[in-house]
């Protein structure tokens, strides 16, 4: 998956679940941002698209030294 890809997924994620995202009216910051990383399944696939887009960035470092 290229970092178009996976920036217009995170775009898109973000738009149709979380901007409606019910928790986010019962939850202070710090409690909702440990709940979407932890137990979102929305936030789990979106912290694994920025894990990924990470490594992308890490592989164009590396490409651009050489």
């Amino acid at each position: 998956m290229g970092r178009m890809e996976i920036l217009k997924e995170l775009a898109w994620l973000q738009d149709a679940h979380c901007k409606n995202c019910e928790q986010k009216k019962h939850l202070r910051f710090e409690r909702l941002h440990r709940f979407c990383i932890k137990q979102c399944v929305i936030g789990k696939r979106m912290r694994k698209l920025g894990d990924l887009l990470d490594r992308d960035i890490a592989n164009r470092r590396k490409k651009r030294k050489v």
